[in-house]
């Protein structure tokens, strides 16, 4: 069963270079280009047990992810950085949804085929995260501003290309 948690942020660390990790579960190996550093530690169990990890790391593709769900133009480097700029610190929530396994369960592999877990464990992942107030308020504001300029220069161009006087007389 997935839980829905709402988390405080420390902070959104960038990796000056990836980093290769291989998961503890099945084992898999992928390249994290950042974590995401909570404020608490994540539960290990349903029960609510202290899993003693606050970190979630991800890969580009999820970070990619994160930034358009954030609303950010762009990907890559860049676009992950400003992110974090964003988030800041200890201003942010995230929304993270987490699954609990037993050790023998079973779960379908990258391949397609079905495994069973190997030891007791949960998989998170951030669904979203929700800004600063000020951020959220600025980016609307540059919305609407945008919006408000688009209808001006609508109307603008429209007006260009209406002409009341024929241009070239034919005789």
């Amino acid at each position: 069963m997935k839980n829905i948690l709402t988390m405080p942020v420390n902070y959104l660390r960038i990796y000056p270079t990836p980093i290769e990790r291989e998961s503890a579960v099945n084992k898999t190996k992928s390249l994290r280009v950042g974590a995401l550093i909570l404020a608490s530690n994540l539960p290990k169990s349903e029960d609510g047990e202290d899993s003693g990890n606050n970190v979630i790391e991800f890969t580009a593709k999820q970070l990619n992810n994160l930034a358009t769900i954030a609303k950010l133009n762009g990907v890559g480097e860049q676009t992950w950085r400003d992110l974090s700029i964003l988030v800041g610190t200890m201003e942010s929530r995230a929304i993270i949804s987490i699954s609990f396994h037993k050790k023998g369960g079973t779960y379908v592999d990258a391949n397609g085929a079905e495994a069973k877990f190997i030891m007791d464990g949960y998989n998170a992942s951030v669904d979203s995260i929700v800004l600063p107030k000020e951020v959220t308020n600025a980016f609307r504001q540059g919305v609407m501003t945008r919006q408000l300029n688009w209808s001006g220069s609508a109307s603008e161009l429209k007006d260009m290309f209406q002409v009341s006087e024929p241009v070239l007389e034919v005789k």
